[in-house]
């Protein structure tokens, strides 16, 4: 008997202990809805005291109604269970709880009372509504994005969708459930391919890609996709935009940029006729009419009698002037055509160039040229030979240089031109404020051979030129 009194009160005392430390608040109460005993948490729940709570008639005193009735159930035999924003017992504090009650039988299964297990949620409700909130302003932003929102699983099932989507692919919120996300690939493979990189690195972006719309169109479409963790299963979250008009506009641009190029070119070309059939005129007519009159006033001074000594002297300035004349025509009709440039090449054409500045102007040229020969279209020829004469020309009048450098090479993509002198130089911002018709006009001749010209320089260390010209093998 001894023995079995201990076991009881070592039993009693375990109860009341976990009784004491439960996190949840338990209260028991009689038949008659009476509370007597609860524990640490309960009073904590309830914001009473344990004189307040112990003899509290919950039947008469319990404002709330759903509580109420739950307390009643179990006297009644029917478990309850309740959950929501409730005033205490007492009424002295309200909070999230959801609560359990269940009734105490004696061992004649008589109802004797009633155990209440009550729970603070509070936490978990405002997380909850803080989930809701959050998910609301996705819902919002995900609907009115104007971008092509959509969710799908790895085996294309489309989860979810917003209106920009809808109205993209041309199909009703009924139909897209019962399609797969495949069908607005234009090529099967490029899906495949995408999945390997969703699996390989978690996103793709930029991709701009064809799509087919419900009536069969296809859009060009900027895609971007991403792999995202929802309940530990992963999805393709999918944000697409329709550039089909963009890419439209490219197209018109380019073609737009092709034809100015193409004209930009004719007018080149039709300018070098120009020059090339000026040049024959001056040599032909004016050319053959100078030396006419040189050997004309040659033959004059050999006739001159005694008496006429005095008209000699004039005669010879005539056919010295004549013989200036003759050669400022042949140096203009060079300038005009080189005939270097069609007969030996680019290379000998700019070394001559050079040599003939040097002699004239007494300003240095350093020439270097890699390799010596160059197979070049005429065209592209006369181009970079104009650029060159023009940067020489700057380098002479504008740069007030006393040495030049040209550099002329080629590698297997490209052409590089590099004039480089040591005179003033020229800043970025006076450049872009005094681009002239002369650097424009070099662009032009560049970018009608698909090239490039940058100018640059430094006030005091002088100004360098680069042309490049690719190389169409």
């Amino acid at each position: 008997k001894h023995l079995t009194q201990q076991a009881l009160k070592a039993s009693e005392e375990k109860y009341r202990l976990i009784f004491d430390s439960s996190p949840l608040g338990i209260l028991h109460y009689d038949a008659n809805g009476v509370i007597t005993e609860c524990n640490p948490k309960t009073l904590e729940l309830s914001g009473a005291t344990y004189d307040d709570l112990i003899g509290f008639d919950m039947i008469n005193g319990v404002k709330e109604e759903a509580f109420l009735n739950a307390i009643r159930n179990s006297l009644a035999g029917t478990p309850g269970e309740l959950e929501g924003k409730y005033l205490s017992v007492t009424g002295n504090k309200q909070s999230y709880l959801r609560a359990f009650t269940v009734p105490i039988h004696d061992a004649e299964k008589n109802i004797i009372g009633g155990i209440c297990v009550a729970e603070d949620i509070s936490e978990k409700i405002l997380f909850e509504k803080a989930l809701q909130q959050s998910e609301k302003r996705y819902r919002l932003l995900f609907d009115s994005a104007p971008l092509a929102f959509t969710l799908s699983d790895f085996e294309g099932t489309l989860m979810d969708f917003n209106q920009s989507a809808l109205s993209l692919f041309g199909y009703s919120d009924y139909e897209t459930r019962n399609i797969k996300t495949s069908i607005g690939y234009s090529d099967p493979s490029i899906r495949r391919e995408l999945l390997e990189a969703l699996h390989r690195d978690g996103f793709v972006t930029g991709r701009e890609l064809k799509f087919k719309k419900k009536n069969g169109e296809l859009m060009d479409t900027l895609v971007n996709l991403t792999v995202i963790e929802i309940e530990n299963k992963k999805y393709i979250l999918s944000i697409l935009a329709d550039i089909t008009k963009q890419k439209q506009i490219e197209k018109e641009l380019k073609e737009s940029h092709e034809k100015m190029r193409n004209l930009t070119k004719y007018l080149q070309s039709a300018r070098e006729n120009e020059r090339t059939s000026i040049a024959r005129e001056l040599h032909d007519e004016l050319g053959q009419v100078l030396t006419a009159i040189n050997m004309e006033a040659a033959w004059v001074a050999q006739k001159i009698s005694k008496e006429q000594e005095i008209l000699k002297p004039r005669m010879e300035v005539i056919s010295e002037l004549a013989v200036g004349a003759i050669g400022s025509v042949k140096r203009i009709i060079t300038e005009l055509r080189p005939t270097l440039l069609s007969d030996l090449g680019l290379p000998a054409a700019i070394r001559w160039q050079a040599e003939d500045y040097q002699q004239r102007i007494g300003i240095k040229f350093e020439v270097a040229i890699e390799p010596e020969e160059f197979v070049l279209d005429e065209d592209l020829g006369i181009a970079i030979f104009r650029i060159f004469q023009e940067a020489t020309t700057n380098a002479v009048r504008h740069s007030h240089a006393t040495h030049v450098s040209i550099s002329l090479s080629e590698d297997p993509s490209e052409i590089v031109l590099v004039v480089k002198d040591n005179g003033i130089g020229i800043t970025e911002d006076k450049l872009e404020l005094n681009e002239s018709f002369g650097i424009m006009g070099m662009r032009e001749r560049a970018e009608v051979f698909g090239g490039s010209l940058e100018i640059s320089g430094m006030p005091g260390k002088g100004t360098t030129l680069e042309a490049k010209f690719p190389i169409w093998r």
